[in-house]
């Protein structure tokens, strides 16, 4: 939930957060591999008031009310391989919900964060790691989690259109709080090693196949091939990009 503050509280809210960034700033990732390789950054926690969509560096890497940072994968294929998902400091389990479908395609609202897990840290901060793996889920309510290590895996369970991880930080089970840093957020980040604000466009992957190409098969990622024969009914050539932007030009040669 998206919380509106009067303009003092607000002012009194950001300061508070941002002691908590200089006391707390050694997370490590969620997710394990390389940024660009492994996973990317989808979506960033949005700063906009309103219906109004700002990312922390004052782009639209966000959408409206979205509460957490989204780490994608390339597809299903990658899901399947296993994707761990790490606790980003040390801390105690304190929720865990597993069982629900994981190769979900469709945004469905009221599924949540599918299976999830829930841990609380020093200085009353929480963590939350979503869309999880059914059964992939190593912890449970009340066990004692140190910085890295393996509770879960990535997937597509709940309100999720591809395999991620969606992570949110919260204060006091109250307040949610962008872990990144950027000039339209905060001054400092909460991780040891912060991930760099990557608005480029890059191509991901591609392939080629010897039929019709189409989202659901792009999501899965079957092996590409290298020879097209005269017989073959068509041939798609595919890729999976990111950083587009509306209007940009696209061109294929």
């Amino acid at each position: 939930m998206k919380m509106r503050l009067p303009r003092l509280s607000l002012l009194v809210y950001i300061l508070a957060l941002a002691n908590l960034s200089i006391a707390q700033s050694d997370y490590l990732n969620p997710i394990e591999g390389d940024y660009g390789k492994d996973f990317i950054i989808a979506n960033y926690v949005d700063w906009g008031f309103g219906t109004a969509i700002n990312d922390n560096h004052c782009l639209t890497k966000t959408y409206d009310g979205h509460q957490g940072t989204d780490f994608v994968i390339r597809n299903f294929a990658l899901m399947d391989s296993g994707i761990n998902v790490l606790a980003v400091d040390s801390g105690v389990v304190i929720f865990t919900h597993d069982g629900e479908f994981d190769r979900e395609k469709v945004s469905v609202l009221s599924k949540g964060l599918g299976n999830y897990i829930g841990i609380t840290h020093e200085f009353e901060l929480q963590t939350y790691y979503g869309h999880l793996k059914n059964g992939s889920i190593l912890v449970e309510e009340g066990d004692t989690v140190v910085a890295g290590q393996v509770i879960g895996q990535v997937a597509s369970s709940g309100n999720s259109t591809d395999p991620h991880l969606h992570f949110e930080l919260w204060y006091d089970s109250t307040f949610y709080i962008d872990p990144f840093s950027g000039p339209c957020g905060n001054a400092t980040a909460y991780w040891a090693n912060e991930i760099p604000f990557d608005s480029s466009f890059n191509v991901w992957t591609g392939g080629l196949w010897n039929y019709t190409a189409t989202l659901d098969t792009l999501r899965e990622e079957p092996p590409t091939i290298d020879t097209i024969f005269q017989e073959d009914e068509a041939v798609s050539f595919w890729t999976l990009m990111y950083g587009l932007r509306n209007g940009d030009p696209l061109t294929t040669k």
